[in-house]
């Protein structure tokens, strides 16, 4: 009777994980990972602490208020938030490579980069700019001594 008892007892112990893994499951396809910066964690967890402060019928979790910001941000946003956000990621480096491409492609360069490359082939170009530095000339306030060599030390 032992050994069935023990039988049982294992089974349900595996059981019970199994039920705990398929939940795990479950949940994970409902879950999407990403890292936030440390100024970010600190500013949401502040928000949190607000959210769930004097709330006693429930409690928020970092994932679920950080899921319902980008939910009510997805549903709300407006050009000027996209541009504002755009703004913060603009790359010179990336739009040089997406114009030069274009202009490869279509054999079409806009004349404003036009005239900025032209300025600067003008600018790296003039003599006058890319010559060297001329030298400092000597100063005439500089000791020059010559060393004598007595006749006896040699």
């Amino acid at each position: 009777m032992k050994e069935e008892e023990k039988k049982n007892t294992e089974n349900q112990i595996q059981n019970s994980a199994e039920d705990t893994v398929g939940k795990s499951r479950r949940s994970d396809e409902n879950l999407a990972k990403i890292a936030i910066t440390k100024e970010a964690d600190r500013a949401l967890t502040e928000i949190l602490g607000r959210v769930n402060e004097g709330f006693e019928a429930g409690k928020a979790s970092k994932q679920d208020l950080t899921s319902q910001i980008v939910m009510h941000f997805s549903k709300n946003y407006t050009d000027n938030d996209l541009h504002a956000i755009r703004v913060q990621f603009f790359n010179p480096i990336a739009l040089m490579e997406v114009v030069l491409r274009k202009a490869k492609e279509t054999g079409y360069l806009p004349d404003t980069m036009r005239e900025l490359l032209y300025q600067q082939f003008i600018a790296s170009s003039n003599p006058q700019l890319a010559a060297k530095k001329p030298k400092k000339p000597l100063r005439d306030n500089a000791i020059n001594e010559s060393i004598k060599v007595e006749e006896g030390a040699a």
